[in-house]
């Protein structure tokens, strides 16, 4: 996980605009299950959470980009509703890495927003999207994903263990 970046354009026809890297993420879990919901938060938003305890039912963490569990690698973050939001390798440029993926909110997708893999309606205020399979295989299906999703109402999604 240390090796993934987030972050959004500025609009669908835009490179990448901002880029924030997990760091120490070893200090909340070992391991983060299929089903974890990470929020990234700015100064401005939710509190930090970085409790986590999923076998207790806690499958949620927040973190804050001016917190200990994010570096900013470019500024700037600000979800507009025709950004592409994007979970990659790579921090700068308007590609894909073959192991990240991105989401636009524009159905009129510009150069960035065309080499999406997903295309799905923008949230509503204070709603977000939510990714109902694993990261591997669903992400890149626009149907794997929910739109403007109350935080009280996140589905829980598990992964069963294989015998």
């Amino acid at each position: 996980m240390q090796n993934v970046l987030v972050g959004d354009s500025q609009a669908a026809i835009s490179p990448k605009f901002s880029a924030y890297r997990f760091t120490d993420m070893a200090a909340i879990s070992s391991d983060f299950r299929a089903g974890t919901i990470i929020v990234v938060a700015g100064d401005a938003g939710p509190a930090a959470d970085t409790s986590y305890d999923p076998d207790g039912g806690d499958w949620n963490l927040t973190l804050r980009t001016g917190g200990s569990n994010i570096t900013t690698v470019a500024g700037g973050g600000d979800l507009a509703g025709t950004d592409v939001v994007w979970v990659d390798t790579v921090a700068s440029g308007a590609t894909i890495a073959p192991d990240g993926f991105c989401v636009d909110y524009d159905p009129t997708p510009g150069a960035f927003g065309g080499v999406c893999q997903v295309v799905i309606a923008a949230p509503t205020n204070v709603t977000g999207a939510v990714l109902g399979g694993d990261v591997v295989g669903a992400a890149a299906t626009a149907a794997s994903w929910m739109t403007s999703v109350a935080p009280a109402g996140r589905p829980r999604v598990r992964s069963r263990s294989r015998s």
